[in-house]
């Protein structure tokens, strides 16, 4: 069963129906076409789409079920380059008979696309998860079937919760950009700024993955980025920010990283955890870096308790390996030898 929609319409497009001067019958049937088209299209494409409904109408009748508008034009991206890439909505035997109206031309795109194969839902990893956004947002120009090919569009727009945790673990996309993450950071601490940049550049469509995944949402391509952080943004993010992490590449590994251990601590104190709880925790796992006091692995000395420099900006002071802090009554974690065996009553961390 379809969700019901959770998608915000584009300017001046709505789910519209295919009529004729004959009646109707369970779609299209010979004749006109009424389209809703979107506000931001020329003229001319206004013509082309307009003369290829009355077309298909005329062609095909009962046959054609709607008529959706994909592509950059669909979206309002267009450039003089541009086609019209129109998805002709179809039953399925008509979709897949010698019949079926494929079309291409310098200036239109005809696909044709039976309703159920509309309705499924390719899985991440499969060939088909790929078209996806292709029917993100894209608006329905007409529609004879009581609103399943809008619903369709929508469902193919978002995530279920399987579907994220199949995308984000299953397929290893955020461990991918953890990984990447890490050795750009290992990079940065070892002063090679062309390494830490690659590893950054190459962890963006992981991390642009897991933004969009977390959000339930299906990633947009890289064409549509903005166009989709500005009409549909993900719900845990604002344009600005995205973009600008995006944009900033190595500073954007070093920020999300920051964030990351912020975000870490706060569930900590959120949690009713007892302290007790949280203190045996923290002896089971003496000497193992943590989330919390460092990122994937490395610590800035400048964060070091007792540092002159801790609490300054993300990109100050330098960067290293963690190494468990011991500390007691009167003792400093940096000053001597450490003890091989702290006693009850010190405690690494």
């Amino acid at each position: 069963m379809l969700p019901a929609a959770l998608s915000k319409p584009v300017a001046g497009a709505a789910t519209s129906r295919l009529a004729s001067a004959a009646g109707r019958h369970d779609g299209a049937t010979g004749g006109d076409v009424r389209l809703d088209l979107p506000s931001h299209l020329t003229a001319r494409q206004r013509a082309l789409l307009e003369g290829a409904g009355r077309t298909l109408a005329a062609e095909l009748g009962p046959a054609l079920l709607g008529l959706v508008l994909s592509g950059s034009a669909g979206r309002g991206l267009a450039t003089e380059h541009s086609d019209l890439d129109l998805l002709v909505v179809m039953t399925p035997e008509a979709a897949q008979g010698p019949a079926a109206p494929w079309l291409h031309t310098a200036e239109l795109e005809q696909i044709p696309l039976a309703l159920d194969h509309l309705e499924q839902v390719a899985p991440y990893g499969s060939p088909g998860f790929a078209y996806r956004w292709s029917y993100a947002w894209a608006p329905v120009l007409a529609d004879a079937t009581g609103g399943r090919i809008a619903a369709a569009l929508d469902r193919q727009t978002h995530l279920s919760t399987a579907e994220t945790l199949d995308e984000l673990i299953g397929h290893g996309r955020i461990g991918a950009w953890l990984n990447l993450t890490f050795r750009a950071l290992k990079s940065v601490r070892a002063g090679r700024p062309l390494e830490a940049r690659l590893d950054a550049v190459e962890s963006l469509p992981f991390f642009l993955d897991v933004v969009f995944a977390l959000d339930g949402l299906v990633r947009p391509y890289n064409s549509s980025l903005p166009w989709a952080l500005a009409t549909h943004p993900p719900p845990s993010w604002s344009t600005a920010e995205l973009l600008g992490l995006v944009e900033g590449m190595l500073t954007a590994v070093r920020t999300r990283c920051v964030q990351v251990s912020a975000e870490w601590r706060r569930t900590r104190r959120r949690s009713p955890t007892s302290r007790a709880s949280r203190r045996s925790a923290r002896r089971s796992t003496s000497g193992v870096p943590t989330t919390t006091a460092s990122c994937w692995g490395w610590r800035r000395r400048a964060d070091r308790p007792g540092s002159s420099r801790a609490g300054s900006s993300p990109s100050a002071g330098s960067w290293s390996a963690p190494r468990p802090a011991c500390r007691g009554s009167g003792s400093s974690a940096s000053a001597g030898p450490r003890s091989p065996a702290p006693s009850p009553r010190r405690r690494c961390r």
